[in-house]
């Protein structure tokens, strides 16, 4: 982020200010900074070269500026911002963003922000070294966001049902968000949200695994009917110890 101080006392005319010009990937979001058409197709190129099924781009211009209220008085000056596309995490954190007010949004512009919001944040783990100490859980977590965007961002305008992308579309928002904060703190930290909870799922899964076939298919039923999960596992591992115990049955024998 580059912050230029510029004494513009209104009224400001916005067509004086600093702008800055990158070409950006729809599909993923990924830009960098051109100075011009030329420079867009070539980066354009490059990209889809190595990216084949990202074939859609756009050229963004942008300005930001601050103004203070009209009735603070001191003419105080206004301070110009413009946004380095080059900072990927503020680009994940507008990606992420768009999904947040979804809503409010175009439909298009959110079918891309959802499509491109996982690769994003893998993109990003892996820039701050944090994907290969990443925990298999959370990893899978990465993929499932890249998956779930994709088949989002392939709904068309005239088959979007609120209720149900709209449970996904919040589920790629939390998943983006909690992500952007380990890449924000530079290490891994998973001890409340999102991580806390795929720990716990990782426990389960790894003890339901150690189920026989049979009662994986049981505990399976119990949950369909609403019981919850911790309990069902737990007892579980003590029925069957129980068994073994009380009536000499082995239900671990191979």
């Amino acid at each position: 982020m580059t912050t230029q101080s510029t004494d513009l006392r209104a009224p400001v005319v916005i067509d004086d200010l600093p702008k800055l010009q990158w070409v950006e990937c729809v599909t993923c979001i990924a830009g960098e900074s051109v100075e011009g058409a030329d420079d867009a197709q070539a980066w354009a190129q490059k990209h889809v070269d190595d990216r084949p099924t990202h074939g859609r781009f756009r050229l963004v211009n942008q300005s930001a500026w601050q103004l203070e209220p009209s009735n603070a008085g001191g003419g105080q000056p206004v301070v110009v911002e413009t946004l380095q596309p080059g900072d990927a995490l503020q680009v994940l954190e507008r990606t992420a963003d768009v999904l947040a007010h979804w809503r409010e949004q175009p439909w298009p512009a959110v079918a891309d922000a959802a499509k491109g919001i996982g690769l994003l944040v893998f993109d990003q783990l892996e820039a701050c070294e944090l994907w290969e100490p990443l925990p298999a859980y959370e990893q899978s977590a990465v993929h499932w966001l890249m998956a779930e965007g994709h088949i989002v961002g392939c709904i068309t305008e005239d088959r979007v049902d609120v209720e149900r992308e709209g449970h996904r579309i919040r589920d790629l928002h939390d998943g983006a968000v909690y992500f952007t904060g380990l890449c924000r703190r530079g290490h891994l930290v998973s001890t409340h949200g999102q991580g806390r909870d795929a720990k716990i799922a990782a426990e389960f899964a790894t003890r339901f695994g150690a189920l026989p076939a049979g009662w994986r298919g049981e505990v399976m039923r119990r949950l369909i009917a609403g019981q919850d999960a911790t309990e069902v596992i737990a007892y579980a591992a003590m029925f069957i110890n129980i068994l073994r115990s009380t009536y000499g049955v082995n239900v671990l024998r191979p």
